[in-house]
């Protein structure tokens, strides 16, 4: 017998509903529809896959609430959704599916908390990719124990509430996105201890208090987006030393302080510096021909 293991149907145009029959081809373990025109909802036959390992359904149609029994899907390891039409909230069996190390559920019209044990049945995962829906609450305590969590996406939500204080554990982190919400309270100090941290974004919420010195240790960062917020005091002086940094973000806030003469001196990767409507006071910087890369 010639058992079907794999199906890659993306970007085929294809249009219709998902068969349900799909849930008998018993050894899949790949699962490509993505970039298709298929509507209605995820039929639950899907849960019978149980040898999943990869399912990809992006950029379709597909609306209906997320069948919490694709939770049953234990071996899965990449989920991803993204790009369709899919209301309520995610089950709390997708937050158990101890394989699951990538899922990517943005770009739909998910409702709902997040919950509060989070990482506790995922362990493995290393991307949470949730922006541009309307997920409510706050952001789990306890994701510092998601210990391999990579990318962090949460933009473009209503989430309320601070920062965990925490978030710094995640020592594997290199990108966090949290731009879009309602977020309040002070960037959290220990941000700094994320040392392989790339992008950090946090704009257009209501963070308040000052940036963090220790900002300026996350020697990888490329792109700082702290605007749109309330941050008071003067910008660190260290975050002007990060040579990766090539974004600079901090328009719209409260910031004082001038900025330092040898500006472009550590900066050297910079692309775009972008300060506006703050409270900055002094001379723009002579050495400022030394960004050369600035546009």
């Amino acid at each position: 017998h010639r058992r079907v293991t794999a199906l890659d149907l993306g970007g085929m145009g294809l249009v219709g509903m998902i068969p349900p029959e799909m849930g008998n081809l018993s050894f899949l373990s790949f699962l490509n529809i993505s970039h298709n025109k298929f509507h209605g909802s995820l039929p639950f036959e899907l849960a019978h896959l149980r040898r999943l390992k990869a399912m990809s359904m992006r950029v379709n149609y597909i609306s209906g609430e997320i069948p919490s029994s694709l939770g049953m899907l234990q071996e899965l390891q990449h989920l991803d959704i993204a790009h369709n039409s899919l209301t309520g909230s995610i089950p709390l069996a997708i937050f158990n599916m101890s394989s699951l190390q990538i899922m990517r559920l943005r770009d739909n019209d998910l409702t709902g908390n997040l919950p509060d044990n989070l990482c506790n049945g995922i362990k493995s995962i290393k991307e949470i990719n949730l922006p541009n829906n309307y997920l409510t609450g706050k952001i789990p305590l306890n994701l510092a124990s998601c210990r391999y969590l990579q990318v962090l996406v949460l933009g473009h939500n209503n989430l309320t509430g601070k920062i965990p204080e925490n978030i710094g554990e995640l020592s594997m982190l290199e990108e966090l996105y949290l731009y879009s919400n309602q977020l309040t309270g002070n960037i959290p100090s220990n941000l700094s201890n994320c040392r392989r941290l790339q992008i950090l974004a946090l704009s257009s919420n209501v963070l308040s208090g000052q940036i963090p010195e220790g900002i300026g240790r996350l020697s990888f960062i490329q792109g700082l987006d702290l605007g749109r917020n309330h941050l008071t005091g003067s910008i660190p002086l260290d975050i002007f030393n990060i040579s990766s940094l090539q974004i600079m973000w901090l328009g719209n806030n409260k910031l004082t302080g001038s900025l330092p003469n040898n500006l472009c001196n550590g900066i050297k990767s910079i692309t775009e510096i972008s300060l506006p409507n703050n409270y900055l006071t002094g001379e723009i910087p002579v050495n400022l021909a030394s960004c050369k890369n600035l546009q």
